[in-house]
């Protein structure tokens, strides 16, 4: 009798205890859930030192004696090491101009552009700006179509960006910088 009394109060213990650790989950499931939607709300994001503005125009920023160049835009951060001799790239800023004047634009990549970097940068300004794109798979070229090649000789009424093999990525970010700022 002594040892059911023992046992009973043994599974009791072990029940209880089973009940808090699933108490104690669900809690930080509940808390993660909220935490992720907070996140994806419009509103600004915590760091360690501050918040993250959803918009910050283009301005120049000095840290630790160094200089940058930072935009922010719906949340994406645009920061430049340097930008001397952007201002010079007329072909890239006349480029900037049309594509802000979009709100939906297709994105042909040609067979010949190999920088994953470049195209990377174009969905996130994109995105930045708050222009809706879309990836196609065939040649186009129409007013709404920016085509990424190195082919110098691409024919169409399309947006443009053209750029040497081995200078996309550096191009792009002189193309970015005309957008952002």
């Amino acid at each position: 009798m002594v040892q059911r009394i023992k046992k009973d109060r043994h599974e009791k213990s072990v029940e209880r205890r089973n009940f808090y650790i699933s108490l104690f989950i669900m809690a930080i499931m509940l808390l993660s859930i909220v935490g992720f939607a907070m996140m994806n709300s419009n509103q600004s994001v915590s760091t360690e030192d501050g918040t993250i503005p959803k918009e910050l125009e283009f301005k120049q920023v000095e840290q630790d004696g160094q200089i940058f160049w930072v935009a922010i835009k719906n949340y994406e951060i645009f920061i430049f090491e340097t930008i001397d001799g952007y201002d010079a790239r007329v072909d890239m800023q006349d480029l900037a101009n049309q594509i802000k004047s979009k709100k939906e634009i297709k994105i042909y990549v040609d067979n010949d552009f190999e920088s994953s970097d470049a195209i990377f940068m174009v969905d996130k300004v994109l995105n930045g700006l708050q222009i809706t794109s879309e990836k196609v798979q065939t040649k186009t070229c129409d007013e709404n179509t920016l085509v990424l090649t190195n082919n110098k000789s691409f024919e169409g009424n399309c947006m443009k960006f053209i750029s040497n093999k081995g200078e996309e990525y550096k191009d792009i970010n002189i193309l970015v910088y005309h957008l952002v700022q």
